[in-house]
C-alpha cells in the first residue's frame, strides 16, 4: 500500500504537526476540497479491503461500508493522548493550547455545511475514555468479527 506522499516525497508524522493540525479545518470545509478529497478516498477503496480513519468516511465517503466504528472520548481524554504523543516526539507541547484546539476544531467540523462530523446511523459505537489503546484495538477486531 502507498504511503501519503506529495511530489514523490513520503509522509510522516509531519502530517500531524500543529501548523498541518490548524489549517486542516479551515481548507477541509471548502466544498471543491473535500470533493475531490472524497473522489480519492472512494477510489482507494476500491482497490480492496481497507481501513480509513477520518471524521466523515462512514457518512459521506463510504456510506455502504460494511462496517463503521465511531470512536469516542472527551475533548480531555483527546488532549491528554495528543500531549502525550507529542511529548514522545520530542516536543513541549501545552495541554492547554492542544485542548482548546481540539475544541475549536470539533467544533468547526460538527457544524460545517459540507461533510459535518457525526457517525453514520449504522456505525458502532466505542467509547475509549480512560481505555488502552491496545483494548480499543480489540474491542474493533471483535466487531470486525461479529455480525454487522
Amino acid at each position: 500500500v502507498p504511503r501519503p506522499g506529495v511530489d514523490g516525497q513520503p509522509l510522516g508524522p509531519e502530517l500531524r504537526s500543529p501548523p498541518v493540525e490548524a489549517g486542516v479545518p479551515l481548507v477541509s470545509r471548502l466544498p471543491q476540497v473535500r470533493h475531490a478529497l472524497v473522489a480519492q478516498q472512494r477510489a482507494l477503496a476500491r482497490e480492496g479491503r481497507v481501513v480509513m480513519a477520518g471524521r466523515d468516511i462512514g457518512t459521506v465517503v463510504l456510506p455502504q461500508a460494511q462496517l463503521k466504528v465511531f470512536l469516542t472520548a472527551s475533548p480531555e481524554e483527546r488532549a491528554q493522548r495528543r500531549f502525550l504523543e507529542l511529548k514522545g516526539a520530542g516536543q513541549e507541547p501545552d495541554y492547554n493550547a492542544i485542548l482548546g484546539d481540539l475544541k475549536r476544531r470539533d467544533g468547526i467540523d460538527s457544524t460545517r455545511a459540507v461533510s459535518p462530523l457525526r457517525p453514520a446511523p449504522d456505525a458502532r459505537m466505542v467509547d475509549t475514555e480512560g481505555v488502552p489503546l491496545e483494548e480499543v484495538v480489540r474491542r474493533v477486531l471483535a466487531l470486525m468479527e461479529g455480525p454487522w
